[in-house]
């Protein structure tokens, strides 16, 4: 038995920009960013020029988040939270550049010259 298919009729998705972060990259939170500690450790991140952009950042994502000065590289970061915590810096690495590259995409951070 043969079967129809019906013509797509989804739009092609529109290509992102690549974002290109390193470790020697020096961000710091957006003007549109706007947060709030919350007693639990918890940070709420609100795009202000975006209301369908909000992220809830916990543990290690929160003490990056705080320390983004812009005056930093990431690297430093890293290496402070890695030692004080006692976490190996390659797994940090990893999981930071995915977590900081998504709020990148989402306009949250920019980058410092």
């Amino acid at each position: 038995m043969a079967t129809k298919t019906k013509p797509s009729t989804t739009k092609p998705k529109a290509k992102q920009k690549l974002i290109a972060l390193s470790l020697e990259s020096k961000l710091k939170q957006s003007s549109a960013a706007l947060t709030r500690a919350n007693q639990d450790g918890t940070v709420s991140v609100l795009d202000l020029n975006n209301d369908d952009v909000f992220f809830s950042i916990d543990g290690l994502a929160a003490e990056v988040w705080n320390q983004m000065d812009g005056k930093q590289s990431l690297e430093a970061i890293l290496s402070k939270i890695a030692k004080s915590q006692k976490i190996e810096m390659r797994l940090l690495e990893k999981e930071c550049m995915k977590f900081v590259t998504q709020l990148k995409e989402q306009n949250l951070l920019d980058e410092s010259k």
